[in-house]
């Protein structure tokens, strides 16, 4: 992932996030030979792009 902050096991911007779910998301994807991309945007929220290998 291309973001520094979306690396830190419990970050959250939320009042009642827990911070685990991007990193429990990457950690499984790993396992599977796949990767987690933070895609940057404009609009409210965030973006993830999932890519596997062939």
């Amino acid at each position: 992932m291309n973001n520094p902050l979306f690396i830190i096991v419990v970050f959250t911007t939320k009042q009642t996030g827990s911070g685990i779910g991007l990193s429990l998301s990457r950690a499984l994807l790993q396992v599977q030979d796949a990767q987690l991309h933070y895609v940057p945007g404009e609009a409210p929220g965030s973006c993830f792009r999932i890519s596997f290998a062939q």
